[in-house]
C-alpha cells in the first residue's frame, strides 16, 4: 500500500507535466487558451478549444494545490492571546487582523487536527 509521502511525491512529478502543459497550452502568458492558433469559425475547433480552456482552468487550480503543499513550512509555534488581544508566539512575534498566517486547529473530541 502506498504511503501519503509517495502519493506526494507522485503530485510532484505530475505538477511538472501540468506546468509544461499549461505553459505549450500559453495559458500561462493569458489566462486562457487565447494564445492558440485557431480557426473560430470552425465548430469542431472551437468546441475543442473550449473544452480544454475548461481543462486547462482546472489543471492551473491543480498545479496551485499542489505547489502549496511543497512550500516549506517558515515556522512552527503555539499562539497565545495576549492582554492587548493579539496572537504571540512563544518567540514574541504578535499577529493582528491584517497579519497572513495559517493554523492547524486541533478537535478536542477527536484528538486529530482538522
Amino acid at each position: 500500500m502506498a504511503d501519503l509521502q509517495a502519493a506526494l511525491s507522485e503530485a510532484v512529478k505530475l505538477n511538472q507535466s501540468i506546468s509544461q502543459f499549461l505553459k505549450f497550452s500559453t495559458y500561462t502568458d493569458y489566462d486562457d487558451l487565447s494564445g492558440l492558433d485557431m480557426d473560430r469559425t470552425d465548430g469542431e475547433q472551437f468546441l475543442l478549444w473550449e473544452e480544454l480552456r475548461r481543462i486547462t482552468d482546472k489543471l492551473a487550480d491543480v498545479e496551485e494545490y499542489i505547489s502549496y503543499l511543497i512550500r516549506p513550512i517558515v515556522g512552527v509555534s503555539r499562539l497565545r492571546k495576549g492582554t492587548a488581544g493579539k496572537y504571540r508566539t512563544a518567540k514574541g512575534r504578535y499577529y493582528d487582523c491584517c497579519s497572513s498566517i495559517e493554523a492547524l486547529v486541533t478537535d478536542e473530541y477527536h484528538d486529530v487536527p482538522y
